[in-house]
């Protein structure tokens, strides 16, 4: 009988959880595309220049965020 009181919280649960997912992985698939447009513009089509810039800045932000870089290594 407890399962059937606590239904519809873990439906919610997982409604939120997976439109979570879905609005990440959208996200996600935005910055990609605008990278690849960054990439043909201004590197004509090369990944390389692009990939070491994001990484740079990925370990900058993720150092500025906590001071720390246990998170990167």
């Amino acid at each position: 009988m407890s399962f059937f009181k606590h239904r519809s919280s873990i439906i919610k649960i997982l409604r939120e959880s997976i439109m979570m997912i879905i609005g990440a992985i959208l996200i996600w698939r935005g910055v990609w595309v605008l990278l690849d447009l960054f990439d043909s513009r201004f590197f004509g089509g090369s990944h390389i220049w692009s990939s070491i810039i994001g990484i740079v800045f990925g370990v900058v932000i993720v150092y500025l965020a906590d001071r720390d870089l246990e998170d990167v290594i």
